[in-house]
């Protein structure tokens, strides 16, 4: 729970303060120091019976003393005196801290919820113990694990209470004591939200307690208590990789430990521990794990939490052995003796046991081939996990399980125990796995069930035992179900993509083993799986990004998740029990979460797309019509290409990762250096192995595949468009509707070279330099009779402030990739400095409508990465902002030849034809004006490629055109009949 103990004793020596009116403030000041007196010293008392008695804090006689101080507190508790109510909150706390006593959760709540009852009968009462109580009720909540109800019960109660205070209170000291308890409850709602896994809402927490964090003045009082707000903080930029702030935020907590006692030094140190863990970095580790050992031996062992952090610091120096030392295992002994050791002396409980150094036992005996004594270990850790019943470790058994049959070479039991594990979940065969629900499972099991797959293809791999590969494949597709489940739910972290990556190779990899020996399997279902796995990936993606939804899009959000988690309960209970009011209930949330959906869809629809909406295969193919699909899946070694049409779904066969790298890597530098190609061109048709298309294509590929320009493989009449994902070009691409259209150029001067990295690298390159794109911007805009803005008005500002006024946007300038990331990238508007550049996180958090967003004159030859993924993650920034197309390079290509292709492809674009075909006809319009051969080279015209929507922006001959030729041709017949009628009479 994150040292959610911590918290409690500090808050009621806080009870005694109160508001402190300005007429009477010295004799409130008198009484309150009065009061804390009295508090103190029956406070001092409680906790000196127990320090004296040398009795354990977890252990039955302890508890039930404090219950009996606990219930003789409640039963003469004065309603008119907040000195006893508080001596009263005080052994809550006491009685809080017995969390191995389980079963009587449900009973402190119960009684605290009582005193938060009462509070308007009790006279006197300081304010800052209504916030103690409200802090006691989180925690009792949070140990019963749940975290939602302590959110809405306590901790958003214990906000306003807190907001409320803060907005009267004068008297310097108490508005210390009430931004202290501030920070405290959002430190609490950090870790409530973090268990509940909503990374959306956690990352909000988080960041609004780092603002509060950064604009509250350190006091003494919350100087004492800062490492506790740390913590949580602390947890979440190790959970989403930001080791950079981790490692800032432990720099500030050692900042307030000096002087420190020694266990709190302790206590950061096994923050180090941690970060050493998560970096992989064998310096810190080897360092932070001496100072523990040092600590450890200057604690006072009268301290309470002494052999806990200890046992706690010493299960992570275990995690770090396979990385620091030559021989992982070389101090198992050792250190896994002291913490039995120290486990015994106290009583075991979840957070304190020796079942790492049982863990780490069975792993050392695994890497020694010893099975009886892996077998041994394998015992010992399952009895004391059934003791605890501690579900994670128990799930860990079966992971213990499947290493030692693999071991001991027995497949046989290794499949049995897989199905004795799916028979207790209620699931009868493993074909049947994917047709199950997932809220039955969580976090926990995709980490075993990836473990679990692994094992069994390995098996599949050295015995041919074709019931192990379909174990494989379910497991790992299930894996994916599961995840999607977690997209639509909101419960995704960075960390899940390492996972997600794994997953997603193991589908591939075991499907394409199936397909070999001819055995059954759903192409549909994985390749909808797979899809919505790359909506996942974007989401993750999108966590570190500093990204801003609307208000509007993130209340439908919310409301949507909340949906989602109702209709899983729902879900549950129907397959227990049937029930015709809660069938209605459950298909009426569904209704509704279609509704929501579909209006997020109206405002954003990449944002819908990726976060909300489930890839269905034949909903996709109806709206293909005449238009075909290549998608290509990687996994390490192999690419797996797959066309798609309107009627068909056929996986070809796959190419092999390097030999595709190579020839990927050959095209580029002939292209850079305008070398002849055409052999490499032949190579890579025969490795593609693609048939002429008679229908338009979208294109999806991955990595090295991205770089490649498809015309060159393709035949030349074949019109490509290129997208990000299928879910994404379905939702955006296919139901748009085109708008009348309104034209802005923004294109800047780069007349001298400002002095930062990014301009001077470009420079370096000899192409800062834009003498073609003034030009090139001032024929378009006049095509369009648009907006233009040119020089120093192309400025960052400009952009923000009137690029939502337009739905056509050309952008004549440079976009580099950003050296020290590959996944950012800029765009050079006016300005000398690198502020006046707008990164990607800027980019996505505009509110565009726009049907074409254009990159002209990109440059992203800076940097040291490859720079197609900068392309790429502006035109995903481009789209998630609102534009429905983009027009991008692959490379720099020249200034001069980029502007006679703009103005080419504009003019065909005005002229009614659809995107992808009024790119083709600008490069054959390029090629045809050529008479040099050396300029009709790939390098000057290949590298344009559309992403997005095709439709036309522009229609020069609508049906009511049509309509009204029609109508004047009949007005002028009858006329003339009418003429001709006349003359005869």
């Amino acid at each position: 729970m994150k040292q959610l103990y911590l918290i409690v004793p500090f808050l009621f020596l806080l009870a005694g303060c109160n508001n402190g009116q300005e007429a009477k403030k010295e004799k409130t000041i008198a009484t309150r120091i009065k009061k804390q007196q009295e508090i103190d010293s029956a406070s001092i008392e409680l906790q000196k019976k127990y320090y004296d008695s040398g009795l354990s804090f977890y252990n039955e006689q302890h508890l039930d003393s404090s219950l009996w101080n606990f219930e003789k507190a409640y039963e003469n508790r004065d309603l008119r005196d907040s000195t006893s109510t508080s001596l009263y909150a005080q052994t809550t706390f006491y009685l809080d801290e017995l969390y191995t006593a389980s079963e009587r959760i449900q009973e402190r709540e119960e009684l605290v919820k009582d005193f938060l009852n009462n509070i308007n009968g009790i006279k006197h009462i300081d304010p800052t113990s209504i916030s103690s109580m409200f802090a006691n009720l989180s925690g009792i909540l949070q140990r019963a694990g749940k975290y939602q109800q302590a959110i809405d019960n306590a901790i958003l109660p214990n906000a306003n209470l807190i907001d409320q205070n803060l907005s009267v209170v004068n008297d310097p000291e108490l508005k210390a004591v009430w931004e202290t308890l501030r920070l405290t409850n959002m430190r609490n709602h950090l870790m409530a939200i973090t268990e509940l896994s909503d990374s959306e809402e956690e990352k909000k927490v988080a960041s609004l307690l780092e603002k509060t964090l950064s604009n509250t003045e350190k006091t003494p009082i919350l100087e004492d208590r800062l490492f506790m707000i740390y913590d949580p903080l602390f947890e979440y930029y190790i959970d989403t990789g930001a080791y950079k702030r981790a490692e800032a935020l432990l720099l500030q907590w050692k900042e307030i430990n000096i002087g420190k006692p020694i266990i709190e030094q302790m206590i950061l140190e096994d923050k180090y521990l941690r970060l050493a863990n998560a970096k992989k970095d064998p310096t810190l580790a080897k360092k932070s794990r001496d100072q523990v050992f040092e600590y450890y031996a200057q604690v006072d062992e009268k301290f309470y939490y002494h052999d806990h952090y200890y046992v706690k610091a010493l299960n992570d120096i275990l995690l770090q052995e396979n990385f620091v030392e030559t021989n992982p295992y070389k101090k198992l002994d050792s250190i896994g003796n002291i913490i039995i050791q120290k486990t015994n002396q106290n009583a075991v409980n979840i957070y304190t046991n020796p079942l790492s150094v049982y863990n780490s036992k069975v792993h050392y005996f695994d890497f020694k081939k010893q099975a009886d004594s892996m077998l041994f270990y394998i015992d010992k850790h399952f009895k004391l996990a059934t003791e605890l019943n501690h579900n994670y470790e128990l799930l860990k058994h079966l992971q213990n399980k499947s290493d030692y049959y693999i071991l001991i070479q027995d497949a046989d039991s290794h499949n049995k125990s897989i199905l004795n594990y799916l028979k207790d979940k209620g699931i009868e065969s493993i074909d049947k796995l994917n047709k199950e629900e997932t809220a039955q499972f969580n976090s926990s099991n995709l980490l075993i069930h990836s473990h679990l797959a692994e094992n069994s293809y390995n098996i599949f791999k050295k015995k041919n035992n074709l019931e192990s590969l379909k174990i494989a494949h379910n497991l790992w597709m299930f894996n994916l179900k599961m995840l999607n489940s977690f997209r639509k739910n909101g419960r995704y972290s960075i960390g899940q993509k390492e996972i997600l990556l794994k997953t997603r190779e193991g589908v591939l990899l075991t499907f394409q083993d199936l397909k070999n020996y001819n055995l059954t399997n759903s192409k549909t279902s994985m390749i909808e799986l797979l899809e919505d796995s790359y909506s996942l990936e974007l989401v993750i993606e999108n966590l570190s990004r500093e990204i801003v939804p609307s208000p509007q899009m993130s209340s439908l959000n919310k409301l949507r998740k909340s949906l989602m988690t109702e209709v899983q309960k729902l879900k549950l209970e129907l397959d227990s029990v049937s029930n015709n009011s809660k069938l209605k209930k459950y298909n009426a949330s569904l209704t509704t979460i279609d509704s929501v959906v579909n209006a997020m869809t109206s405002i954003n629809p990449v944002y819908a797309s990726i976060y909300s909406r489930d890839f269905k295969l034949s909903e996709f193919q109806q709206k293909l019509k005449k238009r075909d699909l290549f998608r290509v899946y990687q996994t390490d070694s192999l690419f797996y290409p797959v066309l798609i049409s309107s009627n068909s779904l056929d996986f070809q066969t796959p190419i092999k990762k390097d030999q595709l790298l190579s020839l990927s890597k050959s095209l580029r530098n002939q292209i850079r250096s305008k070398e002849p190609l055409e052999e490499t061109v032949t190579q890579l048709k025969d490795l593609y192995n693609l048939k002429s298309f008679e229908n338009d294509l979208v294109v999806i590929t991955e990595g090295a595949m991205t770089s490649i320009p498809m015309e060159l493989i393709l035949d030349r009449e074949t019109n490509i468009v290129h997208a990000p994902s299928i879910n994404a070009y379905q939702t955006s691409y296919l139901s748009h509707e085109t708008t009348t259209n309104s034209f802005v150029a923004y294109s800047p001067s780069y007349n001298s070279v400002p002095d930062n990295p990014v301009s001077r690298d470009i420079e370096r390159s000899g192409n800062y330099m834009l003498p073609y794109a003034i030009e090139e911007s001032k024929f378009i805009s006049n095509l369009f009779d648009g907006e233009l803005m040119t020089r120093t008005d192309a400025t960052k500002k400009n952009f923000k402030d009137t690029a939502k006024h337009y739905n056509l946007h050309h952008l004549a300038m440079h976009a580099v990739v950003d050296e020290g990331n590959s996944r950012d990238a800029k765009l050079l508007f006016y300005g000398d400095k690198e502020d006046d550049y707008m990164n990607l996180d800027e980019i996505y958090n505009l509110d565009l409508n726009s049907n074409l967003v254009t990159l002209s004159a990109c440059n992203t030859a800076y940097g040291k990465v490859d720079p197609i993924e900068g392309v790429m993650s502006l035109s995903r920034a481009f789209q998630y902002a609102g534009a429905r197309a983009t027009l991008t390079s692959l490379w720099r290509v020249p200034d001069r030849e980029t502007s006679i292709i703009m103005k080419s492809f504009y003019t065909h674009l005005k002229n009614g034809d659809h995107k992808d075909v009024a790119l083709k006809k600008a490069k054959q319009d390029y090629l045809n004006a050529q008479v040099e051969e050396e300029l009709k080279h790939p390098y000057y015209w290949a590298g344009f490629i559309i992403t997005g929507d095709v439709s036309p922006i522009t229609s020069p001959f609508h049906w009511w055109h049509y309509a009204l030729g029609i109508f004047l041709m009949l007005g002028i017949f009858f006329i003339l009949r009418g003429l001709l009628n006349r003359s005869k009479t």
